[in-house]
C-alpha cells in the first residue's frame, strides 16, 4: 500500500539522519497530560518528522491468567487485531490490517502493550485513533478466528517441546517464580481450555482506563495529544471491580 511505503520511507530517512548526525541533542521534555478515564497520559513533542508514535500500556499481563487457562492474556491481546465493533459497524481482520499505520500488540508477564505509528496528518491520525478505539473497547473475539489461532498456538507449543531451550525456559520460570502466576507457561491443554467467553470476560475486567498509560511521541501539540487520548479511550470504561488473585480459577 502506498501509505505504508511512505511510512517506511520516512522511518528509513529518520534512521539515516540519526545515524549520520554528530551534533549533540538535548533531551526532549516529557509533558504530563490531563488524566482521562482514569488513565495516565504523557507527551514528548518532536517536530523532526511528520509522524506520531503512540503506546498504550495496560495492566493486563500474563500474571492474570487463570491457572488452568495459561495464555489467556496473550490470546486476548493478540486477537484484538482480528476484529472489532466500531461506531460504523464491524471491522474484520482485513480492514484492520489495511489501516495504513503500523500497529502491533504484545503481552508480557506484567502488561499488554499496543503500539501505533502513523503519519501526523490529521485525517490519517484520526483514522488510526478511531480504529484503535474500537479495538480497545469492543474486540469481537470471533470463535472461528479463535479456533484458528488456538490451532496455530498448539502447533507452536508442540514444536517447542522438542527444543531444549524452551524446556529449560519453562523449568527456569518455575524455579524463579515458585507459586507466583508467572511460573506458569501455556500448554496444549491450557490453550484448549480458552473460549471466546473467557476472552470477553478478561477484556471487560482489565481493559479499562484506570489500568492504562498512554504515551505519545511525535509531531503533535499538547492540545492535539489530549484529543488523541480522548479519542482512544472515549469508549472504554473508566473503572471496574478490583481484579484480585482469588478470582483466578
Amino acid at each position: 500500500m502506498l501509505l505504508n511505503k511512505l511510512i517506511k520511507q520516512v522511518c528509513l530517512t529518520f534512521a539515516l539522519i540519526a545515524g549520520v548526525s554528530t551534533s549533540a541533542h538535548a533531551i526532549l521534555p516529557i509533558e504530563k497530560l490531563e488524566s482521562f478515564k482514569g488513565a495516565q497520559a504523557y507527551l514528548v513533542q518532536t517536530k523532526s518528522l511528520p509522524m506520531v508514535d503512540i503506546e498504550i500500556s495496560i495492566d493486563a499481563g500474563d500474571r492474570y491468567d487463570p491457572s488452568a487457562k495459561s495464555g489467556l492474556a496473550t490470546v486476548a491481546g493478540q486477537l484484538m487485531n482480528y476484529g472489532a465493533k466500531s461506531e460504523k459497524g464491524l471491522l474484520n481482520e482485513a480492514q484492520i490490517a489495511d489501516l495504513g499505520a503500523n500497529l502491533g500488540v504484545s503481552v508480557s508477564g506484567e502488561r499488554a502493550i499496543m503500539r501505533i505509528r502513523t503519519l501526523s496528518r490529521k485525517d490519517l491520525r484520526d483514522r488510526a485513533v478511531q480504529l484503535v478505539s474500537a479495538m480497545l473497547s469492543a474486540p469481537t473475539y470471533d470463535a472461528k478466528i479463535l479456533a484458528r489461532e488456538k490451532q496455530r498456538m498448539t502447533t507452536a507449543l508442540l514444536e517447542s517441546e522438542t527444543k531444549p531451550e524452551s524446556v529449560l525456559d519453562r523449568r527456569f520460570r518455575k524455579l524463579v517464580y515458585g507459586d507466583y502466576p508467572l511460573a506458569n507457561s501455556p500448554t496444549v491443554q491450557s490453550i484448549a481450555n480458552i473460549n471466546a467467553a473467557d476472552l470477553q470476560q478478561f477484556h471487560k475486567q482489565l481493559y479499562r482506563g484506570d489500568r492504562m498509560i498512554v504515551s505519545i511521541v511525535g509531531d503533535v501539540s499538547k492540545v492535539e495529544a489530549a484529543e488523541i487520548v480522548q479519542g482512544l479511550l472515549q469508549r472504554v470504561p473508566q473503572s471496574g471491580p478490583y481484579y484480585c488473585q482469588a478470582a483466578r480459577v
